[in-house]
């Protein structure tokens, strides 16, 4: 090439879009265990939930969709309907993004019936790989007459325009060219690149980017992994993070092409990866429909060359690690009588959250003389176990996981007193209890009658189901109903006859307190559910 001291030749870039129509595309390439007769598709059992098929006509690509495109076809089935969608990925597996799928539909009928699928704007994206998945396993859907209308741009590089014998200046005024390649000055672009457009200055391909994951609300299994396709090809388990000066916080910095990533965060491997909501995380992630299977992934884009350092968001979410407010504490009083046992010294109360199960710290008083011993101490909000000691542990009361499962726990054979505290309150008084006994006292000239229904439950602590079982007279008509700490039903159920047993599902309750109450024409009975994580 011959160079002169200086001649300056200005260019505007401009890209200019028409449409561009492809017809009679087929989708060549099976993978994941798909099959195909013709332009007849098949996805059948057994096959992965990658699965699909792939237009291998690069005559096709790149495609582009600045404007909005569309997919025309012609289906039909052989008698079971069959849903379909299609796939635009950067460059065939594994270098994808930036991808995007389109909605799927339904294909009905054996008869031949049109079809249009709308592709909306993708911007300046563009797209080298063509998909086409079939979502209803064992039922062949036949395509044809499948038309694609895309955008298409003004060739970057345009050969007529490369000119060996022009004369450009030795001057040094870099340009970056539509082909990323960058250029001593604007003459050398035109004339030995072909180029159709640039921009001034250097080329910038990538840009610096730093990850941050706070862990401080997790606890941290090992290693801390951040994954993704151009980071690590999703492996999950190379790239680990670093927490060097110990405030829970994890960083990562790599350097990454200009475009739009994926990535994760793992806590110790696969096993503890975050579990993202495609609607609730939607400010920071982008959802992925692999055949069956959805992919919600954190989503960056590097749009300069600049340094980028992301914001320090909390594990499993998009948001920075919110602060809980201090809880203030409940004052619980506890009031047990007395009256018909004989008091050994003094009486205590007793709990892991009360005085860690000493038995003897915690003394309950009585000061009127009235035989009811109270005691009231700060508790925090949560389930609470205790029992009442008469003189110490060799006092202390007998409570059992059947008859007195209405006000007990019963964990690794220890039957306690329980109760449920929320923090909404601030004082709670506990109703006065005989010792030994979830009811109060019977004054001692009464004697109890024999009840019409007796019943129990267990386990009284339950992550899925409870028995309700019946003693005594269990002939009668009774009616179930389960309220919730606020009183409210959600539960109603009602027994006609003889039954001696009820198993009821607990395990869509939120976990908390409820009262499960047993309702005759005679009377009503009442036992405490406690429902577990």
């Amino acid at each position: 090439m011959k160079h002169f001291l200086y001649i300056s030749f200005f260019f505007i870039q401009l890209t200019a879009f028409s449409q561009v129509t492809n017809t009679d595309v087929v989708f060549t390439g099976v993978f994941g265990g798909t099959s195909m007769d013709g332009n007849t598709y098949l996805n059948p059992t057994g096959s992965e939930t990658w699965g699909g098929f792939a237009n291998e006509d690069v005559s096709l690509y790149p495609l582009s969709f600045s404007e909005d495109g569309e997919i025309t076809f012609t289906g039909a089935t052989a008698g079971t309907d069959a849903e379909v969608y299609f796939r635009f990925e950067y460059n065939p597996y594994p270098d994808t993004e930036p991808s995007f799928n389109t909605v799927a539909v339904t294909v009905s009928g054996t008869e031949e019936a049109s079809y249009t699928v709308a592709i909306p704007s993708q911007g300046a994206n563009t797209f080298s790989s063509f998909l086409l998945y079939v979502t209803t396993l064992d039922s062949p859907v036949t395509l044809t007459n499948v038309t694609l209308n895309s955008s298409a741009t003004v060739a970057c590089v345009d050969e007529s325009l490369i000119n060996p014998e022009a004369v450009c200046p030795t001057v040094i005024d870099l340009v970056c060219g539509c082909d990323g390649v960058t250029y001593s000055n604007d003459c050398v672009a035109v004339n030995e690149g072909g180029v159709t457009s640039y921009t001034a200055g250097q080329c910038v391909n990538s840009a610096s980017v730093t990850f941050q994951v706070d862990m401080s609300q997790q606890t941290v299994l090992g290693p801390v992994y951040i994954t993704g396709q151009i980071i690590d090809n999703w492996c999950g388990t190379c790239e680990i993070m670093d927490d060097s000066d110990g405030d829970g916080i994890y960083t990562y910095t790599t350097e990454l092409n200009l475009g739009t990533h994926e990535y994760k965060f793992n806590n110790g491997g696969w096993d503890g990866t975050e579990s993202l909501e495609t609607e609730a995380d939607s400010a920071c992630t982008v959802t992925t429909i692999d055949g069956e299977t959805i992919f919600v992934n954190r989503v960056v884009e590097l749009t300069s060359g600049d340094e980028l350092i992301l914001d320090v968001v909390c594990f499993n979410a998009c948001d920075p690690c919110s602060i809980d407010p201090v809880k203030d504490d409940v004052a619980v009083t506890f009031s047990v009588d007395m009256n018909q046992e004989l008091v050994e010294e003094s009486l205590y109360i007793t709990g892991a959250s009360i005085d860690g199960w000493d038995g003897t710290s915690v003394q309950m008083i009585d000061d009127n003389g009235d035989g009811v011993y109270e005691v009231t101490v700060d508790l925090s909000e949560g389930i609470h176990e205790y029992k009442f000691n008469n003189g110490g542990w060799d006092g202390t009361e007998n409570l059992d996981a059947i008859e007195d499962a209405q006000c007990t726990i019963t964990t690794d054979g220890f039957t306690n007193r329980v109760i449920e505290l929320d923090a909404t309150v601030s004082e709670v008084q506990v109703g006065t209890v005989c010792f030994n006994s979830c009811e109060g006292c019977l004054p001692e000239n009464i004697i109890e009658e024999t009840q019409d229904l007796l019943f129990s439950i267990y386990p009284t602590v339950s992550e899925d189901f409870v028995t309700l079982k019946f003693q005594g007279n269990s002939q009668l008509d009774k009616m179930l109903i389960i309220n919730d700490i606020a009183g409210k039903m959600i539960f109603r159920k009602e027994i006609n006859g003889p039954s001696e047993q009820e198993i009821i599902d607990v395990s869509s309750y939120e976990s908390g307190l409820y009262i499960l109450s047993v309702i005759t024409e005679k009377e009503s009975s009442s036992i405490r559910l406690i429902k577990s994580k």
